[in-house]
């Protein structure tokens, strides 16, 4: 018997698959009404608002990414044997006994993923069969049901997904950056890290690595195979962009200036990631600009929205980390800055971003349970700094505040689950509250 541990989306899309076998599903929360029917009118077992020993009965165990390996009933079936694992792991496993598995190209790293795992999948897709997905939406097991067969998987893994991979192989692996976050669920920032680094053991022998050469931590790792790095600050690098003239060069050989579509340096990372994939894949110059120069910036990551009397509405709700919003801010000018930090920590070291407020933001304006987390530090270091009690209060006072020549910036540092349902639904008030509140003030 097959036990599903959580039914999210990768769950329940597996379960589609594995009909037929013996099932038992297990939710920690309750089950919808229509997935009950399903399971009775499919004779599975199911149980919901807990785990029980029921799922000790169990041959294999397929959890859902966002279950900790540390809940008891897991700790039990780890005692007793039964093997555990997630979607990603049994759909390769599933391939390999088909003899379909495909290249496979993993995207990983803090932030930055889901625009170059999409940006990968448009350049491979030029020259071959792409299947895109893993933790951008779609999971891997749909790869199951695509009628063509895939002669590329490229998949965004995240540091959940990666600690339950085991026979899993990789083909291509680029890891974009390593920062503080998920701090809470992995217990530490070395848990976490080496939750990533876990990935650079699953590449095959004749595979590549690519890395960014300006992140500290990757600068620094130790690999035996093929590796290449990407870089904005070493023309050493394989793959280098010069930011001042936004010049691309591979070994040093010019190949072509990135498109002004393109703009801030996590963008550029970006595509210098995805770059340093396709070539390795053969994809020509000429292709990969194609792509480069139909880009669209994603909602919610350094999206300039709205001007209005000289001041600029920066809208980065998807950065619920220190470190990209450290990259945010590191996008715009000194002191014209009037920052917005809202929602819920992750038990980050907010050190560094506190030394890089002070030094380039004019104002801050706090909101949400960061302000709980982060008032001490603004207070005790002197800067200049709001606390609201709202997020409408909080993006009236960052317009209040600023001036012609600002720029105010929503980056929260944060999740959004204390005050919304996700970053998208916390973006697209924000974009609201600032459309609302100068309506008429044109």
């Amino acid at each position: 018997m097959i036990g599903l541990l959580g039914f999210g989306k990768s769950n329940q899309i597996l379960y589609k698959f594995l009909k037929g076998k013996k099932l038992f599903v297990s939710e920690i929360s309750s089950l919808p009404k229509k997935w009950k029917k399903i399971f009775i009118d499919d004779g599975t077992e199911f149980e919901e608002n807990g785990h029980s020993e029921k799922l000790l009965k169990c041959d294999l165990i397929i959890k859902s990414p966002g279950a900790k390996r540390n809940l008891p009933i897991l700790k039990a079936a780890e005692k007793k044997g039964i093997e555990i694992i997630n979607e990603m792991e049994y759909t390769y496993r599933v391939l390999r006994t088909l003899h379909m598995v495909p290249k496979i190209v993993v995207i990983t790293g803090t932030n930055g993923k889901t625009t170059t795992t999409s940006l990968i999948g448009e350049m491979l897709k030029q020259n071959y069969e792409v299947f895109v997905g893993g933790n951008i939406g779609n999971p891997f097991c749909e790869i199951l049901n695509v009628p063509k067969k895939p002669q590329i998987a490229v998949l965004e893994i995240s540091s959940f997904q990666a600690l339950d991979l085991k026979d899993f192989k990789i083909d291509a692996l680029a890891i974009l950056n390593i920062k503080q976050d998920h701090i809470d669920w992995h217990g530490s920032f070395e848990n976490y890290k080496n939750a990533k680094l876990k990935l650079l053991k699953h590449c095959r022998d004749d595979g590549v690595v690519i890395l960014n050469m300006d992140d500290e931590i990757l600068r620094s790792v130790s690999y035996d195979g093929n590796l290449m790095y990407f870089s904005l600050n070493n023309e050493k690098a394989d793959f280098y962009m010069d930011v001042s003239n936004k010049k691309v060069y591979f070994h040093s050989n010019f190949l072509f200036k990135m498109p002004d579509v393109l703009k801030y340096n996590h963008n550029y990372y970006n595509a210098l990631a995805a770059i340093a994939v396709s070539k390795n894949f053969g994809i020509q110059d000429s292709l990969i600009l194609k792509i480069l120069k139909n880009f669209e910036p994603e909602e919610h990551r350094l999206e300039e929205f709205f001007e209005f009397k000289g001041i600029k509405f920066i809208n980065d709700s998807k950065a619920t980390n220190s470190s990209a919003t450290i990259a945010a801010i590191n996008s715009f000018p000194e002191k014209r800055i009037i920052l917005i930090l809202s929602g819920k920590e992750k038990n980050e070291d907010f050190s560094e971003l506190i030394e890089i407020i002070k030094n380039r933001v004019k104002h801050t304006v706090l909101v949400g349970e960061m302000v709980e987390t982060l008032k001490g530090y603004f207070n005790s270091e002197n800067i200049a700094h709001s606390i609201e009690s709202t997020f409408y209060n909080a993006v009236e006072k960052a317009i209040k505040v600023a001036s012609e020549g600002d720029y105010i910036l929503l980056s929260p540092a944060g999740a959004s689950f204390d005050m919304f349902d996700d970053y998208k639904h916390r973006g697209k008030t924000f974009k609201k509250i600032v459309f609302d509140i100068l309506k008429g003030n044109g």
